[in-house]
């Protein structure tokens, strides 16, 4: 059952550049992102942390791909954490990131608030969108991680 878990979870990883896949459910041990579409876990925050700022780079690219997206559901939309990847990363490399943004960030929160999907997943989850900093569309256009950030 095992392996048929791990052959399914492959393509995920090939997408959101995961490079460790696990089947543990236990996230006290390691920040965890949850891979909600291939039902299994990413640990590995460096290849994260990597995909968040280049999707801090390409905001409204990535932001009008995002609500283009046909027949989006919330299996499609993977949330991340943004404190879950910090740990053995750049802390002010990010908040300079973010802050040099803070005009494409909100031409970006504004583009995405056109998906209903993404507007009624945020608001279950109790997340603003002021709290979102980034999006990044899978190479295929099917599926997306939202990167945000607690206050």
């Amino acid at each position: 059952m095992k392996q048929f878990i791990l052959r399914a979870a492959v393509p995920a990883a090939l997408l959101f550049g995961a490079a460790e896949l696990s089947a543990q459910t236990d996230t006290t041990k390691k920040p965890v992102v949850r891979d909600s579409a291939a039902g299994t876990l990413a640990t590995d925050t460096k290849a994260q942390f990597g995909r968040l700022i280049a999707a801090l780079n390409t905001l409204d690219t990535n932001a009008t791909r995002f609500v283009n997206i046909s027949g989006l559901t919330n299996e499609q939309i993977i949330l991340v954490d943004v404190r879950n990847l910090m740990e053995g990363n750049n802390q002010v490399a990010l908040d300079e990131a973010v802050s040099r943004r803070e005009r494409e960030l909100t031409s970006m929160r504004n583009t995405l608030q056109n998906s209903l999907v993404l507007r009624d997943l945020l608001t279950a989850k109790q997340i603003p969108m002021v709290q979102v900093l980034a999006v990044d569309v899978a190479p295929d256009g099917k599926s997306a991680m939202v990167f945000y950030r607690p206050e």
